[in-house]
This record gives C-alpha cells, sequence and structure tokens, in this order.
C-alpha cells in the first residue's frame, strides 16, 4: 500500500512538473529552499534573540529591585526652582543671549539682516516668591544652504540652553537651488523682577 502511495505521489510531481515547466520548477525549487532556510536557520536564530531579550528584561528588573536607589514620588520644589534660576538668564542681560545668536549666525556665513522681537509681559507667570518667568520671542529670517541653517539651530540651542525653537518655515525657490529662505522664531525664557 505504502509503495501504491509513492508512486502515486511520483506521478502527481511528474505531472505538476510538466505542467509549471522549467522556469516554474525553478520558482519551486527556490520556494521550498527558502522555506527550508527559514525554518533550519531564521527560526532558530529568532528564538534565540527572544531568548536574549528576555533574559536582559529579567536582568534589567532584577537590578531595578535590589538598587535602594528610588525615584522620588515628589520633587523637591526648592531645588528645582534654584536649577531654574541657574538655567534662565535675567531680563538685564538679553543683550548678550542675543550677541551669542548673532555669534552663532556668523559662525554659520549668515546674515542677520533684521529681526522681530516681542517681549511678552502678558504672559508672565510667578514660580515662586519673586521669581517671575517672561518671555521674549525672536523671529529671524535668514538664507542659505540647509546644512548652515540646520548647524546654527544646533549652536543656538546649545549655546542658550533657555532657547527653544518655536516655529519654523523653509522655501525654496525651486527643487534645483542649493539655497533656503527660513524664518526661524525663538523663544527665550527669561527670569524677570515683578512687572
Amino acid at each position: 500500500m505504502a509503495n501504491l502511495t509513492l508512486q502515486h505521489g511520483a506521478w502527481q510531481l511528474a505531472r505538476l512538473s510538466t505542467k509549471l515547466g522549467l522556469i516554474g520548477g525553478l520558482g519551486l525549487v527556490m520556494l521550498l529552499g527558502s522555506f527550508m532556510f527559514y525554518l533550519s536557520t531564521l527560526l532558530p536564530l529568532k528564538q534565540k534573540v527572544n531568548e536574549v531579550k528576555h533574559t536582559l528584561a529579567s536582568a534589567a528588573l532584577a537590578q531595578t529591585a535590589s538598587s535602594n536607589v528610588k525615584p522620588p514620588l515628589v520633587s523637591n520644589a526648592p531645588d528645582d526652582i534654584t536649577a531654574i534660576k541657574q538655567l534662565l538668564p535675567q531680563a538685564a542681560s538679553l543683550h548678550k543671549s542675543l550677541a551669542l545668536i548673532d555669534q552663532a549666525a556668523t559662525k554659520q556665513n549668515l546674515a542677520l539682516s533684521r529681526g522681530d522681537y516681542k517681549f511678552s509681559k502678558a504672559k508672565q507667570s510667578q514660580i515662586s516668591d519673586g521669581f517671575y518667568l517672561s518671555k521674549y520671542e525672536i523671529v529671524l529670517p535668514v538664507a542659505g544652504q540647509y546644512a548652515q541653517i540646520r548647524q546654527f539651530i544646533a549652536q543656538v540651542l546649545q549655546l542658550q540652553p533657555a532657547l527653544a525653537l518655536s516655529d519654523i518655515k523653509m522655501t525654496r525657490d525651486n527643487s534645483l537651488s542649493p539655497n533656503i529662505e527660513a524664518r526661524l522664531v525663538f523663544v527665550l525664557y527669561l527670569q524677570s523682577e515683578v512687572m
């Protein structure tokens, strides 16, 4: 009986190979080879990767559980305010912050011919007794190559941690032009006196 089943299988395979032709037969062999490669090589590797991930996750969980350092549930507000005060420039030293922006532009060979500046007194918020946070918005039109503008933004943000890029709009005359016209909106956070 087994011999008959084997002969029937061989007959079906011969019939299928004549229907598929040479190209179809090669495709079927490649498909079966790919499946065998997946089962013999990729599936065991996938299982090993999952085991390593599980081991690493278990080790990280064990390390976190064994350490005595626990994150504070409530932040230490006076220390946080002191850190913010040290980070933010005084409103009186605004010219120094603007000079840092100009230096970064000069370093990237960008000309800041004009800019719009707006001090927001209405958006002031009191952080603690005698400490107010103010916002100074700086709008700069800049023209240059993309890499120059990107480096300028990175340098400005690195030089002045109290500065944030709130908006950017870039345009180009055509897709072949290397120069870009950008409108950058920075916000400088300052500590100020009661107004």
